[in-house]
């Protein structure tokens, strides 16, 4: 039995070249480091009207798996419980095909488990730096040309400050991140994701993570849960907002709206049970200051 299972999904051919992009940074992290092919085991869960990324999971060597869905109704969410049922790993790591692993990544999460035995579930990272069209067009001419990808992570970083990447400025994400953000990538052990398990009434992305997060919190208590303090790349796509002129400010669709709404009004029935300093200083007055940024825009 491997102790990790890393699990992704992708549904439709929108984010493609996102997918294929991060399962080639796998695959070369693999590469260069065969010993984690010994502890972590590698999913591809996919739906859609075609099986888009089964040649691509050969290459990469994913273990693949196609999630026939007729009426195209599967999501996130959906896609997400799927991965994880077919996991074997002790500890699963969920993951966005867009977040792009830095080289120790997979290092660093099983040191993470081997050396905090309370641990039961921990984000890979604490914020996470948006790439441009261009920047990422790099990486994956680095990738092709030189089999090498550059990361332009930091471990820990001010979410205000522009980072440097490859001698470019770069403008952190900046809207509804904070420190202690999960989604995207984190990792915890299938047993507990199995008992909470996404929310597939969510129907589209936005927010099923924090509310995911806030479920399992409720069960297992804060002191079982951490943050890396690393910062990772999110890969550039065309996400069908329409993005102003000002950094961090979105105009919000309606979908997103949707599940917003209904993670704060779950966050309104768990609250009671999350009564620690750390959510009340913390938690709860950043996920609010984000509800009025999305009701001012």
């Amino acid at each position: 039995m491997k102790k990790l299972s890393f699990v992704i999904f992708n549904f439709g051919r929108k984010r493609l070249r996102n997918l294929w992009h991060t399962m080639n940074c796998v695959s070369d992290i693999r590469t260069k480091n065969p010993e984690i092919d010994k502890q972590v085991e590698f999913i591809l869960m996919e739906s859609g009207e075609s099986k888009f990324s089964e040649v691509q999971a050969e290459k990469t060597n994913f273990i693949y798996e196609y999630y026939d869905d007729p009426l195209l109704t599967s999501h996130r969410s959906t896609l997400r419980n799927k991965a994880v049922e077919k996991a074997e790993g002790e500890w699963v790591i969920v993951h966005d095909n867009d977040i792009i692993p830095d080289p120790t990544f997979f290092e660093d999460i099983l040191e993470i488990i081997k050396e905090n035995p309370k641990l039961e579930y921990f984000s890979n990272f604490q914020d996470v730096i948006n790439l441009s069209q261009h920047l990422f067009d790099i990486l994956i001419t680095d990738l092709r040309t030189e089999n090498k990808y550059q990361y332009g992570y930091v471990n820990g970083t001010d979410p205000n400050e522009t980072k440097n990447f490859r001698n470019l400025d770069v403008r952190p994400h900046g809207y509804f991140t904070f420190n202690e953000a999960t989604g995207g990538s984190f990792t915890l052990k299938k047993k507990l994701y199995q008992k909470v398990l996404f929310d597939e009434t969510y129907n589209d992305w936005g927010a099923e993570d924090n509310f995911f997060k806030l479920s399992v919190i409720q069960k297992i208590g804060w002191e079982k849960f951490g943050m890396q303090k690393k910062t990772l790349l999110h890969s550039y796509h065309d996400t069908g907002e329409t993005i102003s002129i000002d950094p961090g400010v979105i105009f919000i669709n309606e979908s997103l709206v949707r599940n917003r709404n209904m993670f704060y009004t779950a966050l309104d029935e768990i609250e009671p049970t999350l009564k620690t300093d750390q959510y009340e200083k913390e938690l709860k007055n950043k996920i609010f200051i984000s509800k009025k940024k999305e009701t001012l825009d």
